[in-house]
């Protein structure tokens, strides 16, 4: 999910690798120093990225706009055909 200063809507697809990155940076972690558990939230996150397609996301935060947002993501993931 893009910052807070969108001024429209924009979905792209990521790379299993761009999307790795972007999940490990956007994770929260108790302890990140011990090494057992972060090995494994990592092996987890690679798993899960090279699994599922995943897209940056961005948009205008205005509420008046989510049908809207709701209705392009929609049509993306049409045109992505991860959806029928």
């Amino acid at each position: 999910l893009g910052g807070n200063d969108a001024a429209s809507f924009s979905c792209e697809p990521l790379t299993a690798a761009q999307a790795l990155v972007e999940w490990v940076k956007h994770s929260f972690l108790l302890d990140p120093e011990e090494k057992p558990a972060l090995a494994a939230h990592f092996n987890q996150v690679a798993a899960l990225a090279g699994r599922v397609r995943c897209f940056r996301l961005d948009y205008p935060r205005r509420f008046d706009a989510l049908a809207g947002v709701r209705q392009a993501i929609v049509q993306q993931l049409r045109q992505e055909e991860v959806i029928a």
